[in-house]
């Protein structure tokens, strides 16, 4: 089935100069329609910041709504890519357990999150396209890529812990959607559109 789909872009309350900005926010948290709402955070920025009030009333939504306002909400944590699964205090496990506690003690028990890379994303698919590339996109990709395009049991480990849809919040539908897009990639030998997966964006999208 098809939808139309209209993104906004607003800044967090407390980065807008803008008066209007701050009123479109809360309005969209607010409404009636059901629009959905996806908080973007980062790993480094996650207990920093400070977008309290907002949070507050995210928390008060979810609460009077019920599973309906759940669902309205998405938890994004971008940037995984720059975690070091090799460091016990720098894992996908460790961060998302960070954002749960502070999501928590702003009220919210049940956050859907999702972590991702979205550059990752945006530069594979840019590459699917035959889209024109940097040397350093290149790299870029190439950099995360390599890290499936092995089978070697020592590195199992470090594989999963950068297999961000493995750790999203997704139904058990969504999941088995991208379990047959994975095997699909790998009976093809299709790394590229294994790598994407495993950047979170497509659970996102799905989600979504």
């Amino acid at each position: 089935s098809r939808f139309n789909l209209h993104l906004i872009d607003t800044p967090g309350p407390n980065n807008s100069t803008n008066d209007d900005h701050e009123k479109l926010t809360f309005e969209m948290i607010e409404s009636d329609d059901y629009a959905m709402v996806i908080y973007v955070m980062s790993p480094e920025t996650i207990q920093s910041d400070d977008n309290d009030e907002l949070l507050q009333m995210i928390a008060e939504t979810m609460n009077k709504v019920g599973k309906k306002a759940d669902e309205r909400f998405l938890f994004v944590i971008n940037k995984c890519d720059n975690l070091d699964p090799e460091d016990e205090d720098d894992t996908i496990e460790n961060v998302l357990e960070t954002a749960k506690a502070y999501l928590k003690k702003r009220g919210i028990d049940k956050p859907n999150i999702y972590p991702v890379t979205a550059e990752i994303a945006k530069l594979i698919r840019m590459k699917q396209r035959g889209e024109k590339l940097t040397r350093k996109d290149r790299n870029e990709i190439d950099d995360w890529l390599e890290i499936f395009d092995n089978n070697k049991p020592e590195d199992k480990e470090y594989q999963r812990l950068k297999s961000f849809e493995e750790f999203s919040s997704v139904t058990p539908q969504v999941r088995q959607t991208l379990a047959k897009r994975l095997k699909t990639a790998k009976t093809e030998k299709n790394v590229v559109t294994e790598g994407l997966i495993h950047t979170g964006v497509p659970a996102l999208e799905e989600s979504i």
